[in-house]
């Protein structure tokens, strides 16, 4: 059986988002009620992080967790990377779960309803 799965977006989710550097925190909610944690980010992102960040000084890593990347922060791309997976069991590796069975959620329980419209 296939787990369908919606993403939410704590800070929104705009036509502005769609690019190729940038990131976008994001939760995961799957139909068995688990919730993770994701920052979808970009290469290019992740380069423009390491160039410009104040923080880093002369290190030379980057440490994002629960990071996925994404060519993009199309939706497409998102869910792509997300079925993937879920497909082959690794999202518990991927990113961190925060919660399970959370009534938080419990407006986003009809699946079969969800679409883009539906993002936050």
């Amino acid at each position: 059986m296939e787990i369908r799965f919606k993403l939410l977006f704590p800070t929104g989710y705009s036509v502005d988002d769609i690019c190729e550097n940038g990131n976008i925190d994001a939760h995961i909610i799957l139909d068995n009620g688990n919730v993770y944690a994701a920052t979808f980010i970009t290469p290019t992102n992740i380069m423009s992080l390491m160039d410009n960040c104040e923080y880093l000084d002369e290190r030379n890593y980057l440490y994002i967790a629960d990071m996925i990347i994404v060519r993009d922060l199309k939706l497409s791309s998102m869910k792509e990377a997300v079925s993937y997976l879920i497909k082959w069991e690794k999202l518990n590796v991927a990113c961190e779960k925060i919660a399970e069975r959370a009534s938080k959620y419990s407006e986003y329980e009809n699946f079969d309803s969800f679409d883009s419209n539906d993002i936050k």
